[in-house]
């Protein structure tokens, strides 16, 4: 009885606690119809729904509208590219940045991030992650097309992930 109170005692002294990735999202409008608006959007009330609280600003706004239902904005004209930069209310050191985006056509297909990375956008919506290859502190975010239109739904800023976490417990035998 003694040995199995041990081995019981042993089997609880540690308790692992995996953390998952931190940051924030912010989310972008889209205009609840059947199809897209072709009135062009500046501010910062026309063009997020969800996470404005951690932006400060926008700039290099060009060519962005309010898409169809479900697919948050549409960048770029039939005849022209189209982005906006993030500008954060506070600087934060990052890990990634996921944009869940789809293309807007088959020739319509690419986007880039931070202006460093081109992405090959597919017809469903995914996520699209910018990955520094260290924490790296941004104050901006700039997203792009540069096929002409594509769709940008929200943008995920990750600051990191916990670490796993040992907490010692505290077992009478």
């Amino acid at each position: 009885m003694r040995k199995l109170k041990l081995f019981l005692s042993l089997l609880m002294l540690f308790t692992f606690s995996v953390g998952s990735v931190w940051g924030y999202t912010i989310t972008f409008k889209d205009n609840g119809t059947s199809s897209d608006s072709s009135t062009k959007r500046t501010t910062i009330d026309d063009i997020i729904s969800d996470g404005a609280s951690y932006v400060q600003s926008l700039s290099n706004v060009s060519n962005v509208y309010n898409a169809r239902s479900g697919r948050g904005l549409k960048l770029g004209a039939k005849s022209s590219t189209g982005g906006l930069t993030l500008n954060l209310k506070e600087a934060v050191t990052v890990t990634s940045i996921v944009v869940r985006a789809m293309r807007y056509s088959e020739s319509e297909t690419t986007l880039k991030i931070q202006n460093k990375t081109d992405y090959t956008l597919t017809a469903a919506l995914d996520d699209y992650t910018y990955t520094y290859s260290s924490p790296t502190s941004i104050s901006s975010i700039t997203i792009g097309s540069t096929s002409k239109r594509n769709y940008i739904v929200s943008v995920t800023v990750n600051t990191g992930s916990a670490e796993p976490t040992v907490f010692l417990a505290s077992v009478l035998v």
